[in-house]
């Protein structure tokens, strides 16, 4: 597998994790808009804890460490027109 492959990967795993679960679509959209977990919980009626589970989960199935760089991708996604919309429906 080349770098390019390599590289590509999480991107393809968050692409299709965004597919799969709305909450968590809705979760990088509000990340996408510079809100804090805190502002996240409030707009999405969950508790901040709720927030951090679905947060970790993802950097996990994404493969990523942290915030910034699931924010990467996620603009990479916004940027070539993949990233789904917040709500389907």
């Amino acid at each position: 597998m080349n770098s390019q492959d390599e590289s590509s990967e999480p991107l393809h795993r968050l692409g299709g994790l965004l597919r799969r679960s709305s909450a968590r679509r809705a979760i990088v959209h509000l990340l996408l808009d510079s809100c804090t977990r805190k502002q996240i919980a409030l707009e999405l009626k969950r508790s901040q804890h709720t927030i951090d589970a679905h947060l970790k989960t993802i950097y996990r199935e994404v493969g990523v460490g942290d915030r910034a760089q699931l924010m990467l991708l996620a603009i990479k996604l916004r940027d070539c027109g993949e990233l789904p919309p917040p709500r389907t429906g």
